[in-house]
């Protein structure tokens, strides 16, 4: 079906031109993909004299260099001049993945291969030597054989793709397709409580990144090796002479640029994309853990607080337990769906009263059993595990 394929497009002038003109721009590892092939090859199929209206013409590329979205705008912005009956969306898949919740693409058709529906992954263009390449990772043949399947390798909630093929009315256009509806499961809501220091993140912790700016990163480490309440107790209150007089923006300017530990924001994405609802339960200072639930996207999450005067609300291990219990009440989740995911000694209160435990520290204390020991594991890892036992119902 390549042959025909390559006819199709080169016999269609509309098509070719906006292929020119993405062409034009040299972008790195290019196609224009999903429905501007899809479609078209439909259409055919339903001897179509008109084309199916398109939402948009999606062009994808693949820059490690530049993963911001001002280029996006720019690309688009050129091709709505060169093209204004168009309306161009332009993506660079080395992003991509962060959004979706998957692990890093390796290149444009890599990406392309993750779509929703297996027609859907396909695109083309024109290639160094002016030919026209077809990006098809399940094989251009699915797309001339009108079934609309979900993605055989990546899985997707099956009340995902059956709205998306509702919503997006194919059958009313193309009803000749043969659509292959899974069969949606509608499963109790669940919460994922992940701790913050050493889980979310690895390395250096809160408190240390929060001392190094104010030339208090000596005396930070010094306070870390208190254990008992009473010594923390004393050192938060010292901490808290620190912070005295600088705004919360200040005090977290540099927070922002901190990395998370290893696909901690895919596991987050591909969580939250499930229907899951992710927490964060830290005994650090709650301005800071804002600052990093923020950038995850989570609503819900714990710390020590600190008062407009000086004032420590403390937040210790046991009441990481106590506030997940609370909200599982609040969110009507089932005892049999909360999801602990730490790292240390201070995480055994939370993890006690999982059903389902995940601990990424090296020494696993003794006191913890049935748990999936995981140590320094890549979170996007641990949250494919945690779907699984979701999903099974453990």
């Amino acid at each position: 079906m390549l042959a025909e394929t390559i006819e199709l497009i080169q016999s269609d002038g509309w098509m070719m031109k906006c292929l020119q003109a993405v062409d034009s721009l040299r972008l790195p590892d290019w196609y224009i993909a999903a429905g501007f092939l899809r479609n078209a090859i439909w259409d055919a199929l339903h001897a179509k004299s008109v084309r199916t209206p398109l939402n948009d013409v999606d062009v994808v590329y693949y820059d490690l260099g530049d993963r911001g979205t001002a280029l996006e705008v720019e690309i688009e912005s050129v091709l709505g001049a060169r093209c204004p009956a168009v309306k161009w969306e332009a993506r660079n898949q080395a992003r991509m993945h962060l959004r979706n919740g998957h692990a890093p693409y390796r290149d444009s058709e890599h990406a392309i291969a993750h779509w929703i529906e297996t027609p859907t992954c396909v695109g083309v263009r024109i290639g160094r030597d002016r030919r026209l390449e077809i990006a098809a990772p399940y094989g251009i043949a699915e797309n001339w054989s009108l079934r609309v399947t979900p993605n055989p390798r990546i899985r997707y909630p099956a009340a995902l793709f059956n709205q998306r093929v509702r919503e997006k009315r194919w059958l009313e256009h193309w009803p000749k397709l043969e659509v292959e509806w899974p069969p949606e499961v509608q499963l109790a809501p669940a919460l994922v409580v992940f701790d913050l220091d050493g889980t979310l993140l690895r390395g250096r912790t809160v408190c240390e990144l929060l001392a190094e700016p104010l030339a208090r990163l000596e005396r930070m480490q010094q306070l870390e090796r208190f254990s008992t309440e009473a010594d923390l107790t004393a050192a938060r209150n010292e901490m808290a002479t620190w912070y005295r007089g600088r705004s919360v923006s200040q005090l977290t300017a540099g927070l922002n640029a901190v990395p998370f530990a290893p696909g901690a924001q895919e596991a987050v994405a591909l969580l939250q994309r499930s229907g899951i609802t992710v927490a964060i339960a830290s005994i650090t200072w709650e301005f800071a853990v804002e600052c990093f639930a923020r950038r995850l996207g989570v609503t819900h999450f714990i710390g020590t607080r600190l008062g407009p005067a000086g004032t420590v609300e403390h937040v210790w291990p046991r009441d990481k337990a106590t506030w997940a219990h609370a909200l599982c009440r609040q969110l009507s989740v089932p005892s049999h769906r909360l999801v602990a995911v730490g790292d240390s000694r201070g995480d055994v209160n939370i993890l006690e009263i999982a059903a389902h435990r995940v601990f990424v520290g090296e020494n696993l204390p003794p006191e913890i059993t049935d748990v999936y020991h995981a140590p320094h594991a890549d979170l996007l890892t641990v949250a494919r595990w945690i779907l699984d036992r979701l999903d099974a119902g453990a």
